[in-house]
């Protein structure tokens, strides 16, 4: 179980962008939200939680 970045909870299924782990539902609800709608920028401010990680690490 990880958790997810977006909703924040503990889920087993999803992917990892950079370390960082998307459940499975957020990454299909980010999928089928347009651009237009007030959900999307909630999104945005969300994955910019993710750091590449750093080579010197």
């Amino acid at each position: 179980m990880k958790e997810c970045i977006v909703c924040e909870e503990e889920k087993k299924e999803g992917m990892y962008i950079c370390s960082s782990f998307v459940c499975k539902e957020c990454e299909q609800e980010m999928v089928n939200t347009e651009p237009e709608e007030s959900k999307y920028k909630e999104f945005v401010k969300k994955l910019r939680k993710i750091r590449k990680p750093s080579v010197f690490s």
